[in-house]
C-alpha cells in the first residue's frame, strides 16, 4: 500500500470516530495499522491472547486491547522519513509550573531522606492551547524519531494518544526475551559525562529489574550486558539490556514484575507508586503504562544453500512480542494538547536541574507539534 493511501485510510477511520492505532517499531521502516470496526471497549483478560494492548499507569487497571483477529490490518513501507516542520507552541502557565514542580521535588528529597524511599519519579503534564493535525504530526513523529517506538492511538470512547519511546518494557522472540534498564537524561552531545547521581539511578533501575526477574518462576540463563549510552533522537539516556529465557505460561507473571520499572515509578516498588498518587495531583492516565503488540504470529522466508544443493527457501514461524514504555507522550484534545514528561528524584537531586529536565523533554514533543491550517 501507497504511504498517501495509509494515511488516508487513517484519516477515515478517525473521522468516522472508530478505533485504531499506527505505529512504527524501531529502526524499522514499516507503518503497520490496526482498525477496528465497532466502538466497543475491550480489556485483556490475560496475555495469552494476540493483539495490540494499550496499559495505564496503574497496574490494577486492566489494558486496552485491540485484538488481531477482529481488526483490518494494513502495511506501507516508509523508504525516506518525510522532512521534520519544527513549530513554536508554547505552553500555558510556564512559571505556576515552575513553582509547583519545584515544590514537590524539594518535598520528595525530603521524603526520600527520612523514610524507606530510594527513588521516586515525578512527573508533569504541561498543557498547550493548539488545534492539532493529528496525522502531519504523527509524521513529524515518524521522522524525528526512527530509533524509537512511534504510534498514534485513538478509541473514541477513551482518547487520542500519540508518542515516541526510548524505552522497551518486554520484547520476545519465542523463548527468548530481552528488557531494558533505561535512567539519566542529557542533551546528546559529542563528549557525554554521566554524574555520580545518573549512575547510581541507573544501578538501581537495573538491579530492580534484574532481581525482579530472577525471582519470576519459568525464567533460565537471566544476564545483563554493560551500561552504554542510549540516543533517541536529541536526547540520551544510559542503557543497560537484560535477557534471558522463559516459559510462555510465564508472561502474565513476568509483566506484573516489571511494570511500573523504577524507571517510571522508582523504589520501593509500591511505596513510590503510593507516594506519586498522593503528591503529583493529577491521573497520569495511560502515560508511563506500556503498549504494543503480544503473542504476534510471524512468518519469515529464510535462504540455504547446502554443499551440492541448489539454492532454496524455506518459511519459519514465531511467536513475538513488543512491549514498549509509554513515554515521551502527548495526549491530544480538541482545542490543546497535554504533554507527560517525569524524572528520577533522589536524596541527591536539584530542584532547578530537575526542572531544567523535565522543560527539556517537554520540548522534544512541542517542536513537532503541526497545527490545523
Amino acid at each position: 500500500m501507497k504511504v498517501n493511501d495509509f494515511f488516508q485510510l487513517l484519516q477515515h477511520q478517525f473521522e468516522a470516530q472508530l478505533p485504531f492505532v499506527a505505529y512504527q517499531k524501531p529502526a524499522q521502516n514499516t507503518l503497520k495499522a490496526l482498525f477496528l470496526p465497532n466502538n466497543e471497549v475491550e480489556y485483556v483478560s490475560d496475555f495469552t491472547q494476540s493483539g495490540f494492548v494499550f496499559a495505564p499507569f496503574k497496574k490494577e487497571q486492566p489494558p486496552v486491547f485491540f485484538a488481531t483477529e477482529k481488526c483490518a490490518v494494513y502495511e506501507t513501507e516508509i523508504l525516506e522519513p518525510s522532512s521534520v516542520l519544527t513549530s513554536d507552541v508554547q505552553v500555558k502557565n510556564q512559571e505556576e509550573n515552575k513553582t509547583h514542580h519545584i515544590k514537590i521535588v524539594e518535598k520528595a528529597v525530603e521524603a526520600i531522606k527520612s523514610t524507606d524511599l530510594k527513588k521516586v519519579v515525578l512527573s508533569k503534564v504541561f498543557e498547550a492551547a493548539t488545534k492539532i493535525d493529528v496525522f502531519k504530526t504523527f509524521q513529524n513523529l515518524l521522522a524525528s524519531y526512527p530509533t524509537a517506538f512511534t504510534y498514534v492511538w485513538y478509541h473514541p470512547k477513551i482518547g487520542l494518544w500519540m508518542g515516541a519511546t526510548p524505552e522497551v518494557l518486554l520484547s520476545t522472540h519465542n523463548q527468548a526475551f530481552k528488557t531494558m534498564a533505561l535512567a539519566g537524561t542529557q542533551v546528546f552531545s559529542e563528549n557525554i559525562a554521566w554524574s555520580v547521581k545518573e549512575i547510581e539511578e541507573q544501578a538501581i533501575v537495573t538491579d530492580f529489574i534484574f532481581d525482579r526477574l530472577n525471582d519470576t518462576k519459568g525464567i533460565e540463563n537471566l544476564t545483563k550486558s554493560e551500561t552504554k549510552n542510549h540516543r533517541a533522537g536529541n536526547i540520551v539516556h544510559l542503557k543497560t539490556d537484560i535477557s534471558g529465557n522463559f516459559k510462555p505460561e510465564s508472561l502474565t507473571e513476568i509483566l506484573s514484575n516489571l511494570h511500573p520499572t523504577p524507571a517510571v515509578g522508582g523504589l520501593p516498588q509500591l511505596q513510590a507508586c503510593d507516594y506519586i498518587i498522593a503528591n503529583e495531583n493529577y491521573q497520569r492516565a495511560f502515560y508511563t503504562g506500556f503498549l504494543g503488540e503480544i503473542n504476534q504470529r510471524i512468518e519469515s522466508n529464510h535462504k540455504q544453500r547446502r554443499k551440492n544443493v541448489e539454492l532454496s527457501v524455506y518459511k519459519t514461524k514465531s511467536i513475538q512480542t513488543h512491549l514498549f514504555v509509554n513515554l515521551r507522550c502527548m495526549q491530544v484534545f480538541d482545542d490543546c494538547v497535554k504533554i507527560y514528561v517525569g524524572g528520577g528524584i533522589t536524596a541527591d537531586s536539584n530542584p532547578e536541574k530537575e526542572w531544567e529536565e523535565i522543560c527539556r523533554k517537554s520540548e522534544t514533543m512541542l517542536k513537532i507539534i503541526q497545527e490545523k491550517a
